[in-house]
């Protein structure tokens, strides 16, 4: 019985993994909602190449530290047949993207090269050829319109599908489908530096200091995504996607609400307010084509 009992155990055993945990703060929290039979078949596994980070994240998950590991790669490390979750919570939106620019109705690449004075500036160059298949043609776009491109996009979803043959995959950022990504009106792109959650007009003030991002271009991703062997769904709004997956929950509440039901509506309604956090951020779920090889595509 004993033996029994231990063989359906490590059947239920599922690893719960996250790419760009910052301090770790989304991991505790979603530990401590899972149902104790969850938590106590999972394996919880965080993907993080820089050792400062590492260290906040292991004090800040000292709890579940007999189940917790790191890794600096997306490399597969959980036993055949163990389905996998991967949480990407803007994550994304801090991938390298190179600029381009139009110039005489042609792309041209935006560069970073040193001045005279020691100091940063762009100039424009040729473009790679690898890049011509990731934009739109310029008809229809003014001289000086300029966007960006993630170029690693491709890598790090065929990373995934090594990482994930049976489970699921969560991306929750913000961007737009590549209709609105390119819109002729969006003439400076998404590229915006933040610091100190202030907007700053130049990219080479405060460097090592701000935050670059850019948003995500949803239609690439999901070519990306299918093209790896995934099966993809959305983006859906945030709001919308939490009231779904929340729904059984919200409805048990009304039926019959613990004390902390108020404390707790306010936090899912800021979660999910179409002019807030609701609206800003978006989901997209990829689930893997179970015999799907990627190498085919």
């Amino acid at each position: 019985n004993h033996a029994q009992a231990r063989s359906e155990n490590e059947k239920s055993r599922w690893q719960l993994a996250e790419q760009g945990s910052n301090d770790g703060q989304l991991m505790s929290d979603l530990l401590r909602a899972l149902p104790p039979a969850a938590t106590a078949a999972v394996e919880v596994v965080l993907v993080e190449p820089i050792a400062s980070l590492r260290a906040i994240q292991q004090e800040k998950l000292a709890t579940w530290a007999d189940r917790t590991s790191w890794r600096p790669t997306l490399a597969p490390a959980h036993a055949p047949g163990m389905p996998v979750v991967v949480i990407c919570n803007e994550l994304l939106d801090a991938f390298p993207v190179d600029r381009v620019r139009i110039e005489d109705g042609k792309w041209r690449a935006c560069r970073v090269v040193v001045d005279d004075t020691g100091g940063f500036r762009i100039v424009t160059g040729p473009m790679d050829d690898a890049w011509s298949g990731l934009l739109p043609a310029t008809t229809g776009l003014p001289d000086g319109y300029v966007t960006e491109i993630c170029p690693l996009l491709g890598g790090w979803t065929m990373d995934l599908a090594a990482a994930v043959p049976d489970g699921l995959v969560l991306v929750v950022d913000y961007g737009f489908e590549a209709e609105d990504y390119f819109h002729p009106t969006r003439v400076d792109g998404t590229l915006r530096t933040y610091r100190a959650h202030h907007a700053l007009d130049d990219p080479f003030v405060a460097i090592g200091m701000s935050d670059i991002t850019a948003h995500v271009n949803w239609s690439h991703l999901r070519t990306h995504l299918e093209s790896a062997g995934f099966g993809v769904t959305g983006p859906l709004d945030q709001g919308r996607w939490l009231t779904r997956v929340g729904r059984d929950w919200l409805l048990a509440q009304e039926a019959n609400p613990d004390p902390a039901w108020p404390k707790h509506l306010r936090q899912f309604q800021t979660l999910t307010h179409p002019q807030h956090m609701g609206g800003k951020f978006q989901v997209v779920e990829a689930r893997p084509c179970i015999g799907a090889d990627p190498r085919e595509k």
